[in-house]
C-alpha cells in the first residue's frame, strides 16, 4: 500500500519494561510511496526503537495530547530516516493520536520474559486467556541495532537496552525482494 510522500507507517510494535522505572519502546516501521507520483523516492522497512524513563514518557504524553500540541504532526527525530518524515497510525498523523498510541506501549508494556519469548520466538498469550500461542510474524530481528552512538545493541540485553536510556535505536530490515533467490 502507497503511502503519502513523506509518510512512515507502524506494522508493529511492542513494549517492555526493564524495569520499574524505565520502558523500552520497539516498532516495525516502513515508508513506501506511489512511485508513478514520487518516482526518486525509496521503499524502506526499519526497526526503530528508543529507551526512556517512565515519567519522562508521561510528561512527554501530556504534553502531546495537551490543546497546543494536538493537532500539530506527529514527528519521531531518528537518524535513521530523514527529519521531514511524519508519522501515520490507524488513518491518523496528528500527536494526540501518538500520544494515544505511547500510552497504550505504556499500557501494554510486557514483563522482561514475555518480552523475550516474543521477540524471539514469537509467542504470546491470547488476549484475555493464558493460552500462548506462537506467530511468526510477531518475532523481531534481536541483533544489529545501532544506538545514535554508533554502537551495536541486541534488544534481547537488558543491560545494553537500560544504557540506553534517553536514546533511539534502530536497524534496516532487508526488503523481501532483496533476499538472495533460493
Amino acid at each position: 500500500m502507497a503511502l503519502k510522500h513523506k509518510e512512515i507507517a507502524i506494522s508493529k510494535a511492542v513494549s517492555v519494561k526493564l524495569d520499574d522505572e524505565t520502558i523500552a519502546i520497539i516498532a516495525h516501521v516502513y515508508h513506501t510511496a506511489d512511485k508513478a507520483a514520487h518516482p526518486e523516492d525509496k521503499s524502506w522497512y526499519k526497526y526503530a526503537g528508543r529507551v526512556v524513563r517512565i515519567a519522562d514518557l508521561e510528561a512527554e504524553i501530556a504534553r502531546k495530547s495537551s490543546d497546543a500540541e494536538r493537532l500539530e504532526t506527529w514527528k519521531w527525530q531518528c537518524p535513521a530516516w530523514p527529519d521531514d518524515m511524519f508519522f501515520g497510525y490507524d488513518n491518523a498523523n496528528s500527536r494526540a493520536k501518538e500520544a494515544r498510541w505511547l500510552q497504550m506501549r505504556l499500557k501494554k508494556a510486557l514483563d522482561w520474559d514475555s518480552y523475550v519469548k516474543l521477540v524471539r520466538d514469537g509467542i504470546r498469550r491470547i488476549a484475555k486467556s493464558n493460552v500462548e500461542k506462537q506467530f511468526p510474524s510477531a518475532r523481531y530481528e534481536t541483533d544489529g541495532y545501532t544506538t545514535q552512538d554508533g554502537a551495536a545493541l541486541s534488544i534481547l540485553d537488558i543491560a545494553a537496552l537500560k544504557s540506553c536510556a534517553g536514546k533511539q535505536f534502530w536497524k534496516n530490515c532487508i526488503l523481501k525482494r532483496d533476499l538472495p533467490k533460493a
